[in-house]
């Protein structure tokens, strides 16, 4: 039996804390998923998106404001667990929570969709550096990064030469370059 208290809303932030944790975890030390999504839930992040979308980051800065503070919050949730959790990390969390729940979750003409981070990994790294129509220092910064050691100088340097090479408009178009 479904409890009474238990809603869509309940639903849908399970499944986006379960998929950020399994995407963010791989080969992190003492990371299982409760610990990942109980660091979700002791970040803003969750209350942010719970509060009417009038009250979303809309802006780049905005949303980039917002970031480093839901990261650094995670990260130090995760800190009190006895699990080291890189800015990259939780960057990805942040970056899986945000697509499950605005961009795949119905709100995909809201700003923060557009401006939202894509989820960085390996893979979406790869396949960037191997676009010739970059410029060649963004291909080797792409090529020689390690999503899981990105401290936040480096995950907004990543962030920065996105931008710069004009990918994504909106932002998760990105993902375009992203295969599974």
């Amino acid at each position: 039996m479904v409890q009474s208290n238990y809603t869509l809303a309940e639903h849908r932030h399970r499944f986006a804390a379960w998929a950020a944790a399994q995407a963010a975890r791989r080969a992190l030390a003492g990371a299982t998923n409760q610990a990942l999504c109980a660091a979700l839930d002791a970040c803003s992040l969750r209350r942010v998106l719970s509060d009417s979308s009038e009250s979303w980051p809309k802006t780049t800065s905005d949303f980039d404001r917002q970031h480093r503070l839901w990261c650094g919050e995670i990260i130090e949730h995760l800190r009190g667990a006895s699990v080291e959790a890189t800015y990259g990390r939780a960057a990805k969390l942040v970056a899986i929570y945000v697509k499950c729940l605005v961009v795949c979750g119905g709100h995909v003409d809201h700003p923060l969709a557009s401006v939202a981070h894509p989820p960085v990994d390996s893979i979406l790294l790869g396949a960037l550096s191997d676009r010739e129509e970059h410029a060649q220092a963004h291909r080797d910064l792409w090529a020689s990064t390690k999503w899981t050691q990105l401290d936040e100088e480096g995950y907004f340097e990543v962030i920065q030469s996105f931008r710069e090479a004009g990918l994504g408009n909106p932002f998760w178009t990105v993902e375009k370059n992203w295969a599974p």
